[in-house]
């Protein structure tokens, strides 16, 4: 089937984070390969989630709008659903907003492979590394071409998608990790602007994401706690790289509000990273809730990311502080080390502070 046939509006398994008991209600049937596996993401709000940023996301005209955060603050959003997409294609239509003449950088992407920072597929105003540079705000087809052995190919082209004869302006061939093959079984996709040094003046339009010969799957049942408002933290998490009490320091926060949460925080005098890992494997998923505040330079980065010793396996890099707290649930891979979530700094780049709140944290896993 070509792509330019019709698709229908994607359906959520879960269009919201699962509930706190320790099993989630009953979802369907994964569906059936009909069509050719045919599966497109509705351009509704509900669709996404917001990654830790606090621009605006706004949604005219089947299509999705985000705004930069602030300066050289950017913005990004992932699929709610989970999809296989070993053997698929997966297509955007997306382009630049604003001044073209001012930098950023642009990325349609696959969850944990092909996301923000991880390369600079397309930049505005000038190009960084092997950018490809956009000089006008026409419409950009990206396809993504993963086959079941794990190569992706991925093609850019302007007018149309390059299997359509729209004219190619980029074309790349990836050979994934043994880590991010298994990730093509269970991900979800991605969309970003980075690095905006327009601000809230520069955005990133999202017209169409579909995916040909993927499959939308069932996600996981049972879930089990691993954080859940206790006095301490619990000794399943690990804190790596931590320095004195003044540069890098996981603890518990007490509110009256929100009860106890996990809080990690990190100053401008530490260089490096200040985790905090799980060792647990052969999960299926994570969820958790998550607040973010960057005070000061833009160099300081806060991820989450599976242990897999590869810095590409990143769910979301995030520059900035988020607009509160935020609920994620996200496809995790069975043969990693864990999960983590990252406070990050470069020597000489940052002079603020970086903080992060967590509640909430489940492991998921197919029921028995």
């Amino acid at each position: 089937l070509e792509p330019s046939a019709s698709f229908g509006p994607s359906q959520s398994l879960y269009p919201s984070l699962p509930p706190s008991t320790s099993s989630a209600p009953t979802a369907s049937t994964s569906p059936t390969c009909q069509d050719e596996c045919n599966v497109a993401i509705a351009m509704n709000l509900g669709d996404w989630v917001q990654a830790p940023y606090s621009g605006m996301i706004s949604e005219a005209n089947s299509t999705l709008k985000l705004t930069g955060s602030s300066d050289r603050i950017g913005n990004m959003v992932l699929s709610r659903e989970w999809f296989n997409l070993q053997g698929s294609t997966v297509y955007f239509k997306w382009k630049p907003g604003g001044d073209v003449g001012i930098y950023a950088h642009f990325n349609p992407g696959i969850c944990g492979m092909f996301s923000a920072y991880q390369t600079s597929f397309f930049t505005s105003g000038w190009r960084y590394a092997d950018s490809t540079l956009l000089v006008s705000n026409d419409w950009v087809y990206t396809m993504f071409s993963c086959t079941e052995f794990g190569e992706c190919t991925l093609r850019s082209a302007k007018n149309d998608y390059a299997d359509q004869g729209g004219e190619i302006i980029r074309e790349d061939t990836k050979a994934p990790t043994v880590v991010q093959q298994e990730i093509l079984q269970a991900t979800c996709v991605s969309f970003s602007i980075a690095d905006p040094y327009g601000g809230t003046d520069q955005s990133a339009l999202l017209q169409e994401v579909k995916i040909v010969n993927g499959t939308v799957i069932e996600k996981p049942t049972v879930g089990v706690s691993l954080y859940d408002g206790e006095d301490t933290i619990p000794t399943l998490f690990n804190i790596e790289n931590e320095g004195t009490t003044s540069t890098c320091l996981w603890d518990i926060e007490h509110n009256e509000l929100e009860g106890n949460v996990i809080k990690g925080i990190m100053d401008g005098s530490h260089v490096g990273d200040c985790n905090l890992s799980t060792d647990i494997d052969n999960v299926r998923g994570v969820s958790f809730s998550m607040k973010t505040v960057v005070e000061g330079n833009i160099y300081g980065l806060i991820k989450m990311s599976y242990s897999s010793g590869y810095d590409e396996d990143d769910f979301f890099i995030s520059k900035g502080s988020s607009s509160g707290w935020k609920e994620y649930w996200l496809p995790t891979v069975k043969s990693s080390n864990g999960l983590q979530w990252k406070l990050s700094q470069e020597s000489g780049y940052f002079d603020g502070t970086e903080s992060v709140w967590l509640k909430d944290v489940k492991v998921w896993y197919d029921e028995t």
